[in-house]
């Protein structure tokens, strides 16, 4: 018992050290660089930790990443939940859920030897150790349900969107007019991600080039198959408008066979009481006045 509070003693000096390094007055670079390419904010903290803090961050990032998966594969997860942290940042904080997890089954496990009068250290680490696990996994099971709601949130703003689009397009703006129109009347994540996409081709990568890097990265498919062929039809002239209202007809009729699929699946969810349950009950009150008359009878 005393080297797992003295594990979590040394464990809140290291964090407690790594936060006070955190709020260091951050640099002149990051000062200029958070004005120049304002898609930083959202990629990057503007307060610099120390070399120490870093190191610390690496080390974990390392430790976890041979442990639970590719750092690549984190970093797309992470971009795809808009999340503004780094790898070596989200490992750390996952330590932290673990180092909360571990306290709390360790705390449990002499609960429940106090209620039974003895406390017994085998029982004391497995539940620490269940309870790591827990923290470690929960905060991987979290990022990816972030994931699939900022997913589930850009399909459901691309409709909206996409006819905005041919709107402005239709009405004689340009392509990176009708961008930035939708852009500054939208607050969602698709949104976002047009407004980096307009950042991206102001810094110099062209607006093509840009509309190709967001249509491969981004793993929504109703978006990259519209920026795919927003692309093709800048490329070979054909009339935006049509491709952008057909592309938004499509969602459209994409959400209604996926919204008849999860009313099938409901239903049949639905079932399960009233098969279960709500039957039997019914059941019971029919035939008991029955079998009690009979009882008193006989």
């Amino acid at each position: 018992m005393a080297i797992l509070v003295g594990f979590v003693f040394a464990a809140g000096v290291a964090l407690t050290s790594q936060a006070l390094l955190q709020r260091r007055r951050p640099s002149l670079v990051h000062q200029v660089l958070a004005y120049v390419q304002p898609s930083v904010n959202r990629t990057r903290s503007l307060i610099s930790p120390g070399h120490q803090s870093r190191r610390v961050q690496e080390m974990v990032a390392d430790l976890l990443s041979g442990l639970l998966g590719d750092p690549n594969g984190l970093e797309e997860r992470l971009r795809r939940a808009g999340s503004s942290e780094s790898s070596g940042q989200f490992r750390l904080h996952q330590v932290m859920w673990g180092l909360g997890g571990l306290v709390a089954g360790a705390v449990c496990a002499v609960v429940l030897g106090i209620f039974k009068d003895a406390v017994r250290p085998s029982t004391v680490l497995v539940l620490a150790a269940v309870g790591l696990a827990v923290g470690v996994l929960a905060r991987e099971r979290s990022l990816d349900q972030a994931v699939r709601r900022r997913e589930a949130l850009m399909i459901a703003e691309f409709p909206a969107i996409a006819e905005m689009l041919a709107l402005s397009v239709a009405a004689g703006e340009g392509v990176a007019g009708a961008l930035s129109r939708v852009v500054g009347c939208s607050s969602g994540p698709l949104a976002r991600e047009l407004n980096e996409v307009l950042i991206k081709s102001t810094l110099g990568d062209g607006l093509v080039h840009a509309l190709r890097d967001c249509g491969s990265t981004t793993k929504v498919r109703p978006v990259s198959r519209f920026i795919d062929a927003m692309v093709i039809a800048m490329e070979r002239g054909t009339p935006m408008a049509e491709v952008m209202r057909a592309q938004a007809s499509d969602v459209r009729d994409l959400g209604r066979r996926e919204l008849m699929e999860s009313a099938g699946r409901k239903e049949i969810a639905m079932m399960v009481p009233v098969v279960f349950l709500v039957l039997p009950i019914t059941v019971v009150f029919a035939l008991f006045p029955g079998f009690f008359g009979l009882s008193i009878n006989g």
